[in-house]
């Protein structure tokens, strides 16, 4: 096995990225107590602590090493492409050269320039097609990646890492244009190579160029010439309306007709390569630059919460007593009047709080798993008000509020957000009630809960400071 402290940069950071995918394919972060709790003490950013929780987990090593062997083995898979790629383009050169008498143009240019235009629309094709083609193309490369995954030969970790996992992020978002540049990359190999190849046999061999055909009549040979000769008069070359078609060529033609193939080469092929794999370049890093900046993705809720913990975002440090009385602390507002039967209650991530045995009880929404089912079971029940509980020390976040708002749209009836746990958040000062009530009623604001947010130990609104509101 390799030593561990020869784990590349990328093969950390693929590591993190695919931890993170996976964690939000399945709706929620695994458990893992010991690798949190060393994110925390590292500090840092969120984005950061996910990190270093990443490379914390059990049996990390082994999976970034695997990572990494899965790496060296997709460079040599892609360098051998981009070999047997020119080694093609050379002999697609060389063999349309081939033979005696004279050498067709139209043969040259179906070989060096037709095949890797139709693949290029065929690609732009795949492009438009979107997510129709996406399964298909996932389907043949994880079958094609399955074949080096038993190289690897490296414990599996506590996620298991192979070609057909790494397969994902050139299949998913973003994938894609990572499998663009790959596949732009080799035709680029086959085209340059051709393209070099045909240059070194021009200068070195004599050959008699001429537009040979059986179908074309000499007016439609001479306006598809024309026609092919846009792009190359651009770069300075000279086109049909001065070199002569048919008929013995002088030095002059002949030399003239070279320089407008290659020209044509680079104009209609090589190009049109490096364009798009310039733009699939940066379409890849700008999705790999927005993911990885989207830290409020479903499923990353509940990892903020235990990666950031609320005390170190608001709290008073060496509060004096004297200074956060309770007269400080906002007096709850009206008494809300609630149905006296068919409430349906639910918590948002924690099932441990004491249930009230008068309402009906849903799981907790933990993920997107949970949310579905009880989005199911409230549609079914068709009850008379639905109560969201929470714990007020939580930091409410766009995942949050995202699953308020659904609550709110499948109910159809009044909606409380009820908050618990306002004691512990009473305890970090008043300042930090404030704002945390403000952040909440505001949160409930955008989901559209109707019925407020309500203090459950007393059943009575709770109104925010205006101040606290602005901020």
């Amino acid at each position: 096995m390799e030593d561990v402290t020869q784990i590349t940069d990328r093969a950390q950071r693929l590591y993190v990225e695919l931890v993170c995918r996976k964690e939000e394919a399945e709706g929620h972060p695994g458990i893992a107590p010991e690798a949190e709790a060393q994110a925390i003490k590292s500090g840092g950013s969120f984005a950061e602590r996910i990190r270093l929780r990443a490379v914390s987990l059990r049996d990390a090593e082994h999976s970034m090493l695997q990572v990494q062997q899965v790496l060296r083995t997709g460079r040599q898979v892609l360098v051998g492409a981009l070999l047997i790629a020119a080694f093609l383009g050379v002999a697609a050169a060389s063999s349309a050269l081939q033979g005696a008498g004279s050498v067709s143009l139209p043969m040259i240019l179906l070989t060096l320039i037709g095949v890797n235009l139709a693949s290029l629309v065929l690609w732009l094709m795949f492009q438009l097609l979107g997510r129709r083609s996406g399964g298909l193309i996932r389907s043949i490369w994880q079958k094609l990646s399955a074949r080096f995954v038993d190289r690897a030969n490296i414990p599996k970790g506590q996620y298991r890492f192979d070609l057909a996992s790494v397969a994902e992020l050139t299949t998913g978002r973003g994938g894609r244009w990572r499998l663009g540049v790959m596949t732009h990359a080799v035709w680029l190999a086959y085209t340059f190579a051709g393209l070099l190849s045909l240059t070194v046999l021009l200068v070195v061999s004599r050959y008699e160029l001429s537009w040979q055909t059986t179908l074309l009549s000499p007016e439609g040979l001479h306006a598809w010439a024309d026609k092919m000769s846009y792009a190359p008069r651009l770069l300075g070359a000279a086109g049909p309306d001065v070199l002569p078609l048919n008929g013995e060529l002088s030095a002059e033609h002949r030399q003239g007709w070279a320089i407008w193939m290659l020209l044509a080469v680079v104009s209609y092929s090589l190009l049109p390569r490096l364009i798009a794999l310039v733009l699939c370049w940066i379409l890849a890093a700008r999705e790999q630059a927005s993911w990885a900046r989207d830290l409020s993705r479903p499923g990353f809720a509940r990892l903020r919460a235990r990666l950031m913990p609320d005390h170190s975002a608001v709290s008073v440090i060496d509060a004096d007593e004297s200074d956060t009385p309770s007269a400080n602390f906002p007096d709850k507002g009206l008494a809300v009047k609630l149905p006296e039967s068919g409430l349906f209650a639910v918590f948002l991530e924690r099932a441990g709080e004491e249930r009230d045995a008068d309402l009906t009880w849903l799981d907790p929404v933990e993920d997107a798993a949970s949310l579905q089912k009880a989005v199911e079971e409230i549609q079914a029940g068709r009850p008379s008000g639905l109560l969201v509980f929470t714990a007020a020390t939580a930091t409410p976040d766009r995942g949050t509020a995202r699953v308020l708002a659904r609550l709110v749209q499948t109910a159809d009836v009044p909606v409380w957000l009820v908050l618990t746990a306002l004691p512990q958040l009473k305890a970090r000062g008043t300042p930090a009630f404030h704002t945390r009530v403000a952040d909440w009623s505001a949160t409930a604001q955008r989901a559209g809960v109707q019925g407020g947010v309500i203090a459950w130990d007393d059943r009575r609104l709770l109104e925010p400071e205006p101040e606290a509101m602005q901020q």
